[in-house]
């Protein structure tokens, strides 16, 4: 009795370093990515557990016109995940008939079906709707907590930076979760499960398709690079075993993740091609990005460009009051409407000094609005100060009004960055110099679009009060001289007058 049961014990061990071996095998063998697998040690049976999670990487490529740094774009990704179906086959070779990743002379290949993947099976971090039953959804929200601000690459580059540089990005990821006993019984883990198989073990392939729409990259301010928008998921389970050596489930114990839904070779060369890592810079462009640095032209991954631009103020006349500090309000609009409610800041300097940066976010109607007549917003400002606006999406639009808080009335000009004049509005038609008295506005005519190839756009205010002329008085030379001579002039006479009646009067 004893001998017997040492035996079958034995036996049992045996088995497990065997399905042991065979997956560290088939792992090196098939495996691109290495799953994070929650399983007890290897000797535990047949506690093995089946659930493991597999990343999907996600990046957006970051710009901006003078690369300062910025927020992340606000955009949620949407994904559905179902099974995929084909006439696929995988082949390869066992562990000891590869030599440096390729077959060994006369090596005999091994070749499985792949399984269309089993939907009830997974489940996703975030995003999966309950009521669909043969699709499984997830997300990948960029943007929620934009409290730290990132590298970007130059917009436009110059002779230093004319490539761009990939790992300026933002990246992210969504956890699938794959469950092998849920593969091995979909009924397991429900009232009245049974451990009855119903799939074998093999490799089980699931198609990720991204289902963020043409209107939501619009709103978001995000380009899409144009990379395939299917990936191909293979998930490779084994058999876990009871006591008795017999089988009760599965596990899973490697994935790869792919671009084509095809036959595979595991030979050491044509499988390279198509592995991937998600929708990701390196995935995307695999094919160039072998530095991290790629041609623009390259670049097939997200992209998000931005841009910045600073509302400053000037004071002209010898007249005029420099320590002023005039209250100005600044109108943000987006032509598409930024329905993610895309963050940027803006900085106020004041008397030559920087204030902290402000974060702030267009609305939902891409509207946003900062007013000078708030004291708070600390938007008075005086000779030499400005505003500067950083991190703007694409299509982003401003209108600058500026408020004469003086009793004096100021000659009131704008100019843009090419130095071209800005009109205001007036009646009947609007002006591009206007004189505004005591508690009265200039208001910017049109909008400008923030989206020049410079560094920056600039928005340059200039309130002059000259200097005039006292009242009453000519201040010039020839006035002066008239004068004299008349005086002179009227002084003779008088006296010559004077002295012909002192000659009369003589007795």
């Amino acid at each position: 009795m004893k001998k017997t049961m040492i035996k079958r014990m034995l036996s049992t061990a045996s088995s497990a370093i065997m399905v042991s071996a065979m997956a560290a095998s088939a792992l090196n063998a098939f495996a691109y990515n290495t799953p994070t697998i929650n399983k007890e040690p290897a000797f535990v049976l047949p506690s093995a557990t089946s659930s493991a999670s597999i990343p999907l990487n996600k990046d957006i490529v970051l710009f901006n016109v003078d690369q300062s740094s910025i927020y992340e774009p606000n955009i949620t990704y949407k994904y559905e995940i179902t099974s995929a179906t084909g006439n696929n086959t995988i082949t390869t070779y066992a562990q000891g008939d590869l030599e440096n990743g390729s077959p060994k002379p006369g090596a005999t290949p091994i070749t499985i079906t792949v399984n269309a993947g089993i939907i009830g099976a997974v489940s996703t971090s975030v995003g999966d709707n309950a009521s669909t039953t043969n699709i499984k959804e997830g997300t990948i929200t960029f943007g929620a907590d934009n409290a730290t601000k990132n590298e970007t690459n130059d917009e436009y580059g110059d002779s230093t930076t004319a490539v761009i540089d990939t790992n300026k990005k933002v990246s992210k990821n969504l956890m699938i979760t794959v469950d092998a006993n849920k593969i091995y019984d979909p009924e397991y883990g429900n009232a009245g499960h049974t451990n009855t198989q119903v799939n074998g073990p093999g490799v089980y392939r699931y198609m990720i398709t991204d289902k963020t729409t043409v209107a939501e990259y619009t709103a978001a301010g995000v380009t899409d690079g144009g990379a395939a928008n299917d990936l191909y998921l293979d998930v490779y389970t084994r058999y876990t075993y009871d006591n008795d050596g017999k089988p009760n489930g599965l596990e899973v114990y490697g994935y790869v993740l792919m671009t084509a839904n095809e036959s595979i070779q595991y030979d050491g060369a044509t499988t390279e091609g198509n592995k991937v890592t998600g929708y990701d810079t390196g995935s995307e462009n695999k094919d160039t990005d072998n530095t991290g640095k790629i041609e623009p032209a390259e670049l097939k991954s997200d992209s998000y460009h931005t841009y910045n631009v600073e509302v400053k103020k000037e004071v002209k006349g010898d007249l005029a009051d420099r320590t002023n500090n005039f209250p100005f309000k600044v109108e943000l609009t987006n032509s598409n409407k930024v329905t993610s409610q895309d963050d940027f800041y803006y900085v106020i300097k004041k008397d030559g000094s920087s204030l902290d940066a402000v974060p702030s976010h267009l609305d939902n109607e891409g509207k946003w609005t900062l007013d000078g007549a708030a004291a708070a917003t600390n938007l008075q400002l005086q000779a030499g100060d400005s505003i500067l606006i950083t991190g703007l999406p694409v299509n982003t639009k401003i209108k600058v009004t500026e408020t004469n808080n003086t009793d004096e009335t100021y000659t009131v000009s704008a100019k843009n960055t090419n130095d071209g004049e800005i009109s205001f509005e007036s009646t009947p038609s609007s002006v591009k110099s206007l004189a505004v008295a005591a508690n009265e506005s200039a208001v910017m005519a049109t909008e400008f679009a923030v989206d020049n190839t410079l560094a920056k756009d600039t928005i340059t205010f200039t309130n002059e009060l000259k200097s005039m002329s006292v009242t009453g008085i000519a201040f010039t030379a020839a006035p002066f001289a008239l004068m004299l001579l008349a005086g002179t002039f009227f002084v003779g006479m008088f006296m010559k007058n004077r002295k012909k009646d002192e000659n009369e009067n003589v007795i």
